[in-house]
């Protein structure tokens, strides 16, 4: 039974809870994976009206041979998708977050739905103080707006596209930078997922404003989870303390129910998706090291993904033998950004904004979109895309039509990348980087210079997609120096400053980490693209004396070209300057 896959399986919530028993008790292997969802990959799609979320989570509850007992009031579903192997609580947790339901119960699990009453708590009795302490310290606190999300999309599937992937969004005021995106595993209308991003902001807005206050012993049955009316406002219950006779209650603002449905547009249907899973569209590329830890063998990164929104995923293998044999590299899951650019990005400053260079790209699927981003959140590191060899980070996404954006707002040659700022071409890759949707394959060391082949396989594919990449180290290569030249008589006086892979941020006062073994760099000097002299300095600097170029027949045009080295790779990429 391990790694079944019916596919996209239409069953009622009784029909999936009587299969995983069945399955649960033909298999004992699953038994062994106590407290854990069996390896079963279905949709459950609820086939004569919704269902109540509290019996989706005892149906889950039960698949994994727990009991939990479930409470209060359940929002409702038109249907759950459990497609993935796991622990409870991990299938558990999007359900129990929609519904704010709280933990509970001794001896055994029991979550409360959010529409358990509130205890009313008398004005006077929030005042109550220790025994000879005559002004209670009641604190009040409020976390800053800028914690708070600008916009919140939620994705779900939509009853009214044949349950297709659906996008609903919800912003605060004309606010558009900051965005939390959330994929709930679960189908109900539009104006439902509407009216949950709404709620999401208010509970978010809610979740800013903490108070503490301290009850009379009369109050000592309030227990952490709880919520309570006080003042005209309803706040849950965080911690509860009882001292002296005292009950001091830590309290966070409640989570507020579903306002009434706004309008929402469902969008497009289109009725092949949930029958047809598309091919798979693979690319294969190194980059240059991102945030983390340095890497220390090379790195190929594989983005795939399919261009019909029943595209869903793609398991992915590499061969370092010449597909003599493959190995298994990971799995490619839907939700990537890729497609084509449309025209060539021109050459641009890799030392500012580029406030002039525009390219249109085309994505690959109706369900991809590109979202614009101030420059402060791109400073931080968003919209970071992959156009032909060329890292960039854009601010705008302007939508042209279906599928296609215009980007604009550049920061060019991102992470050491400046030499792919010239050589780009229209119909050239594009790929928001997003590491958590990209497979990583490890190569090893000895395999530099080699070819890498790789293999991707999805549902919708006849046959293995391929593809393969020369490898070439380039996380491992250190990055251009930045050059100076100055004459002193003759003499040419050649100075540059390191740049490293270690750490791209600009730290003041400080000098780039080395990022390598130890420091080191190739000098060579070329007349007429001839090489005349090459050695290797440990010193950010070197000068070419006049015996020197007598010694070389140095005249005329010269070019003196500066790498670092590196111990795995050797050269990094060069800097050069030519000299009359």
């Amino acid at each position: 039974m391990e790694g079944f896959d019916p596919g996209p399986l239409a069953v009622s919530v009784g029909e999936c809870k009587a299969f995983l028993r069945l399955a649960r008790d033909d298999d004992d292997a699953l038994i062994a994976g106590f407290n854990r969802i069996p390896n079963l990959t279905f949709e459950v799609i609820a086939d004569a009206g919704a269902i109540d979320a509290g019996g989706v989570v005892a149906a889950l509850a039960e698949a994994a041979g727990q009991t939990v007992a479930v409470t209060g009031d359940w929002p409702s579903l038109t249907g759950h998708v459990a497609a993935r192997a796991g622990s409870l609580a991990t299938a558990l947790e999007p359900i129990v977050a929609l519904a704010a339901a709280r933990v509970g119960g001794v001896g055994g699990l029991t979550l409360h739905g959010d529409a358990t009453a509130a205890t009313l708590i008398p004005p006077d009795d929030a005042d109550a103080a220790h025994p000879g302490v005559t002004t209670p310290p009641e604190r009040t606190s409020r976390a800053a707006a800028a914690t708070l999300p600008d916009v919140l999309e939620i994705g779900y599937f939509d009853p009214a596209r044949d349950f297709q992937a659906g996008l609903q969004r919800a912003r605060r005021g004309d606010a558009g930078g900051q965005v939390d995106h959330r994929d709930l595993p679960m189908a109900f209308d539009a104006a439902v997922a509407k009216a949950i991003a709404e709620t999401g902001l208010a509970r978010a807005a809610l979740r800013r404003h903490r108070r503490t206050v301290r009850l009379p012993w009369r109050h000592a049955g309030i227990d952490a989870g709880d919520r309570v009316a006080l003042e005209g406002s309803v706040w849950r219950v965080r911690e509860r303390r009882f001292e002296g006779f005292v009950v001091t209650l830590d309290l966070d603002a409640c989570a507020v129910p579903l306002p009434l449905l706004p309008q929402a547009d469902a969008g497009r249907v289109f009725a092949e998706a949930l029958v047809v899973p598309g091919a798979t569209a693979l690319h294969a590329f190194e980059l240059p090291p991102l945030a983390g830890p340095l890497p220390v063998q090379p790195q190929i990164w594989v983005a795939a993904a399919g261009a019909s929104l029943g595209w869903r995923r793609a398991i992915i293998e590499a061969s370092v033998d010449d597909g003599g044999s493959y190995t298994a590299a990971g799995t490619a899951e839907a939700g990537l950004v890729m497609g084509t650019a449309l025209g060539a990005l021109p050459p641009g400053p890799r030392d500012r904004w580029d406030g002039h260079a525009t390219v249109d790209v085309e994505l690959l699927s109706d369900a991809m979109w590109l979202e614009s981003r101030t420059p402060a959140m791109v400073l931080a590191g968003a919209n970071l895309a992959l156009i032909g060899d060329e890292l960039v980070q854009f601010a705008t996404a302007t939508p042209l039509g279906p599928r296609q954006f215009r980007l604009s707002g550049f920061l060019r040659g991102r992470r050491g990348s400046e030499a792919a700022i010239a050589g780009h071409a229209a119909g050239e890759r594009f790929v928001l980087i997003d590491t958590a949707r990209l497979v990583r394959v490890d190569v090893p060391l000895e395999r530099l210079g080699g070819v890498v082949r790789l293999r991707a396989l999805g549902v919708g594919d006849a046959a293995s997609v391929e593809t393969a990449r020369t490898v070439t180290g380039r996380a491992l290569r250190p990055l251009a120096p930045v050059l100076r030249v100055m004459r002193d008589g003759s003499d040419v006086r050649l100075g540059w400053l390191r740049r490293s892979r270690a750490g791209f941020g600009w730290a003041d006062f400080v000098d780039a980490p080395l990022g390598e073994d130890s420091e080191a760099y190739r000098v060579e000097v070329r007349r007429g693209g001839n090489l005349v002299r090459a050695l290797t300095v440990a010193e950010t600097g070197f000068t070419y004396t006049a015996a020197m170029q007598a010694a070389d027949g140095a005249t005329g045009a010269l070019t003196l070209t500066v790498a670092q080295l590196s111990a795995q790779v050797g050269p990094g990429a060069t800097a050069s300057i030519t000299l009359d």
